[in-house]
Parts: C-alpha cells; sequence; structure tokens
C-alpha cells in the first residue's frame, strides 16, 4: 500500500470519528437545554410560590381572613414540593455536565478541522490525530452522563 493510499484511508478514519464526535455532540446540545429550561421552570414556579405565599401570608396577619391563611399555605406548600422536585431531579448539575461535555466536543471538533487543513498530512500525522482523538474522546466520555 502507497503512502498516499495510506494517508487516504486514515483521513477517512478522521472523518468517521467527526462525524460521530458531531452526532454526540448534537445529543448533549439537545440535552443541556432540557436540562436548563427544567430547571429554570421549577425555579420560577418556586419563586413564584414563594412570593405568593408570603403576601398572602402578611395579608391575613393584617385582615385576619382565613382564606388568605389557606392560600399562602397551599403556595408555600407547592414552592416546598417544587424545590424539592428541582433538588432530587438535580436539573442544574445535569445541565451543567452536558453543556461543559457539549464545550469540550466543539473544541475538539474545531481542532480535527483545523489539522485536517493542513496541507501534506504524512501517515504518521494521521496516526498521531487519530491516537490523539481517542484518548480525548475517552477523557470526555469519563464525565460525560451519557
Amino acid at each position: 500500500m502507497s503512502e498516499s493510499d495510506r494517508v487516504q484511508v486514515k483521513k477517512k478514519e478522521v472523518l468517521k470519528i467527526l462525524e460521530s464526535i458531531v452526532k454526540e455532540k448534537k445529543k448533549n446540545k439537545k440535552m443541556f437545554i432540557k436540562y436548563r429550561k427544567r430547571h429554570n421552570v421549577l425555579r420560577v414556579g418556586t419563586h413564584c410560590c414563594n412570593g405568593i405565599s408570603v403576601s398572602s401570608l402578611i395579608t391575613s396577619v393584617a385582615t385576619v381572613n382565613p382564606i388568605t391563611v389557606i392560600v399562602g399555605l397551599i403556595f408555600g406548600s407547592c414552592s416546598s414540593i417544587g424545590s424539592s422536585l428541582n433538588d432530587s431531579m438535580d436539573n442544574l448539575n445535569k445541565f451543567l455536565v452536558t453543556r461543559t461535555t457539549y464545550n469540550q466536543l466543539s473544541d475538539l471538533e474545531r481542532e480535527i478541522r483545523s489539522v485536517l487543513l493542513k496541507n501534506h498530512l504524512t501517515s504518521d500525522d494521521l496516526s498521531n490525530l487519530i491516537d490523539d482523538t481517542n484518548h480525548r474522546i475517552s477523557l470526555i466520555q469519563d464525565s460525560s452522563l451519557f
């Protein structure tokens, strides 16, 4: 097998690896958007319930109205449940981990593309690129959620 044939075969392998990186990157982007939305919705709901609860309880003290006490207790309970859900689902941590993985994969993709743009890559250069890429993918997957 000639040098140019080996180079072409290795370039094809690098492109396959690059394709899998892009696929994994897109999956992580979808997931970090999903976790961010979940976290934000639950957090906003909790804050709204807290606000309604506090204002209802303060109003009930001033007016001695049992309905505002009941409303305050209901929204206080909803706030507690929303906060517990958000904490138990650990949406913030999942968001941060998937966003970090997405950013690492994006950096790796850019680096591979920049190396591929160089002319006159030898077979050894491409072998080193493949080895380095595989090591970096392993490190990224160690800290990934899935």
